[in-house]
């Protein structure tokens, strides 16, 4: 009788084992993988639609950039909830997607959450105060692309055609943010939500 009640409690030792066990096991950072930030901050892969062409002016922009002229520019934006960092010579835009998709180089940069990132399109080819890409935008209509190129692998981000831009000072944008749905905004919303 003695035997068997100690059978039975050490059962029970046995079964509050496991269960601590268990729970233990299931606590530990390993047990389920989780992807973590690495030191760049990029916590995703990045492939088409993550970076979109957000809004873009093309004819008679009343924007003023940091040398006092009103030109045309080119909003992107992080359709992710994840910040992206991009290195130097990763990402390009272009207003020649078929012909020239890598014509203009973006300076390595961080981009946040749902965050912005605007480009002249006024072909001064310079970072000072802003990014000002090395091409402008033809008021009667083009192809504006956005690639990656990582590991020799060229990838479409993001591509817009548009058509001949009939009145100044306009923008076609995504309404809302990051969608497929264009639209025209009589006030544009460069670096902000087209919300």
């Amino acid at each position: 009788m003695r035997n068997l009640a100690g059978v039975i409690v050490l059962k029970h030792y046995w079964f509050l084992f496991f269960f601590v066990s268990i729970f233990l096991f299931s606590c530990t950072k390993d047990r389920l993988y989780v992807p973590e930030e690495n030191n760049s901050g990029n916590t995703l892969e990045i492939g088409y639609g993550s970076i979109v062409i957000n809004e873009f002016v093309a004819k008679g922009s009343a924007n003023i950039n940091e040398f006092g002229t009103a030109e045309d520019w080119v909003e992107l934006y992080n359709n992710t909830q994840k910040t992206i960092q991009i290195g130097s010579n990763e990402l390009f835009l272009t207003d020649d997607y078929s012909g020239n998709p890598l014509q203009y180089a973006l300076p390595a940069m961080s981009i946040g959450p749902n965050s912005y990132v605007m480009v002249w399109a006024d072909q001064m080819d310079t970072v000072a105060n802003a990014i000002h890409a090395n091409f402008k935008l033809s008021s009667s209509g083009e192809s504006i692309g956005a690639f990656l190129v990582k590991d020799g692998i060229t990838t479409t981000l993001d591509t817009i055609t548009y058509e001949l831009q009939t009145v100044d000072a306009v923008s076609n944008a995504r309404i809302p943010d990051g969608t497929n749905n264009w639209g025209i905004l009589n006030t544009p919303t460069p670096n902000a939500s087209n919300n």
